[in-house]
This record gives structure tokens, sequence and C-alpha cells, in this order.
């Protein structure tokens, strides 16, 4: 087998690949095959017609081997991911970026914006790429209490951030009995940046609050957090959980959670109590369940647990004042 076996089973004694896992050690044999014959027929072959010339020959094997090995790593620093659908099903950022990103307010024509049911009852999701992972749960949940979902969302940018012309403002100052929910990045901005879009934000709302009702979701915590490589150490019981101080998360949210403070008649919820116990906040708790799909993104289940406490917020309005 061109002694392909040495460096695979090497890197399955150092990685645990396989683990007792009969599938891992189909593939591995797979694989272990696969390498062979590439070596026959790009490699031997070659080399034994007298026609190529030594040096196209040497260039053509360090390639092909450079390839392999790259390769090789590749595959097994992401294994976790690769070869775990659950895993792979947490990063509900990733697996529905292509689609919600084109429904960016950047990116619409004409004011149509994507929407999810058709109802009367309407909510407005209003913020940046930290919102996409709520999208697909949070349409469904409100579709099954005959609410609409209007999708007002721009990776990159919460409300208002370096677009002083939001076409957003547009789109949501003449709507009436409707419920707006905004949230994001808001700890990214320094108390400058802040300071000018409360002014923005503060004349928004005093006409926005005339005939709607404003939801604010509170930063979600950020945690150094490196799936391919945490997510294999959860698995192999070498972590616990990936976690932060809480005082730590208190500290770095604290400009942007007073931000949201100052404004008055409206409804807070605040994602610490999705994240964070009393000591600290995680991207995996000690259940080992996943919260975070990365430093700053909610997963597919901490998005639902978000959900969860939006939509019980609307229907503490919804009861209040219909």
């Amino acid at each position: 087998m061109y002694l392909w076996h040495y460096p695979v089973f090497s890197f399955d004694r150092i990685n645990e690949f396989t683990q007792g896992n009969i599938f891992s050690k189909l593939l591995l044999a797979i694989v272990i095959i696969f390498l062979s014959i590439i070596s026959y027929y790009f490699i031997e072959r070659p080399a034994r017609n007298k026609k190529n010339k030594y040096k196209n020959i040497f260039l053509l094997i360090i390639s092909i081997y450079l390839f392999i090995f790259s390769l090789i790593i590749f595959l097994f620093t992401n294994k976790s991911l690769i070869f775990d659908k659950k895993l792979i099903e947490f990063n509900e950022l990733e697996n529905t970026r292509n689609f919600w990103e084109k429904c960016s307010i950047i990116k619409i024509k004409d004011n149509k914006i994507c929407k999810i049911g058709n109802y009367n009852n309407k909510v407005f999701l209003i913020g940046d790429s930290h919102l996409l992972p709520l999208i697909r749960d949070l349409g469904e949940k409100l579709n099954k209490n005959n609410n609409q979902l209007n999708i007002l969302t721009a990776p990159g940018f919460i409300y208002r951030r370096k677009l002083i012309d939001d076409k957003r403002v547009d789109l949501l100052k003449n709507e009436k009995n409707s419920i707006f929910i905004f949230g994001g990045y808001y700890q990214r901005e320094d108390k400058n940046e802040l300071k000018l879009i409360y002014e923005y934000y503060e004349q928004d709302f005093e006409l926005f609050l005339r005939n709607n009702h404003i939801i604010f979701l509170t930063p979600i915590p950020e945690v150094n957090f490196k799936p391919d490589i945490d997510l294999h150490l959860i698995k192999q019981n070498k972590k616990k959980d990936i976690s932060i101080d809480k005082k730590d998360t208190i500290n770095r949210n604290k400009h942007a959670v007073d931000f949201i403070n100052r404004f008055k008649g409206i409804s807070v919820i605040d994602l610490n109590n999705v994240f964070c116990d009393q000591d600290k906040c995680y991207a995996v708790n000690p259940n080992k369940v996943i919260l975070k799909s990365d430093f700053d993104h909610p997963s597919l289940k901490g998005a639902e647990m978000i959900n969860e406490l939006i939509i019980k917020e609307i229907e503490k309005i919804q009861q209040k004042f219909n």
C-alpha cells in the first residue's frame, strides 16, 4: 500500500479518529486505498516511463504529496464538524447565511423585503448578522400564532450604524400596530459611536412608539470559541465547557446595555439569561449544549432559546393591547 498506512494510522492515534467507530475505520481503509491508487498512477507509472524527464517527475511527486498532506491535515483538524451531523447542524448562521444575506436590507430593491408568513400582525426583526440565526425558527414560531415576520437585517450593520440614511427608517416610519425587535453587535461600538447613534434612535423611537411596540435584545456575550478545536475537546471530555467569567461579559457589554436602558417605553430582553448562569457565560455549557456558533453569533440551540423569550414577550404585548 505504498506505506500510506503509516502516516494515516499515526494521525489516527494522535486524533483518536476511529475510537471504536466501524464507519471511521472503514473510511480510513478507503483513504489508504485511494492514496495508494493515486501513488501508482501519478507517481510510480510516470517514474517508470523513460520518456518523462526527471525534473517533471520530481515536481509532480512534490505537488501530489503536498496536496495529499494538506488534505489530511484539513480532514483531521475539522473532522469533528465534518463527520458529526449534530456538530454540522449547530451552526445556523452558516447553514442559512446565503439565503438570508440575499435578504439584506442593503441589497433589496424597490423595498421588497423578505417575509415569513402572510398575516396582519407584523413583527420586524431589525439588526445585523447576529439576528440571522434567529430567523428560520422565529418565523415558524410567529406563524403558529398568526404573526408575520419581516426581515430588516444587514450583516455588519446594526440599525443606523454608519448608515445615516438607513432605508429601514422609511420602511418602518409608517407602520402601525406592529412590533419592532432590535438587536445586534452593539458592544462593538465605542462610547462616541453609541452617543451619535442614540441621537438618531431617540428621534426614530419617538415616532415608532406612537403606534408600535419595541423589543430590544441586549448583546450576545462574546466567548472565545473555536468550534473546530473546542468541540473536538468537548467530545473527548478534555474540556467540561467553553466559557468566560460573567463579570468580564458585564464589563464588556456595559456601554451597550446602558445605551439600551436609556430608552423609555420599550421592552428589554436580557440575553445573559440564555447564555449565562451566576458565574459564567457559555459557548458550550456544562451539559454540552452548544449555545454559540463562533465568538459572537448564537448557535441553532442558542437562537431557539432567544426566540422563546421573544415569543413570551410578544404574547405579553399582544394580550395587553388586543
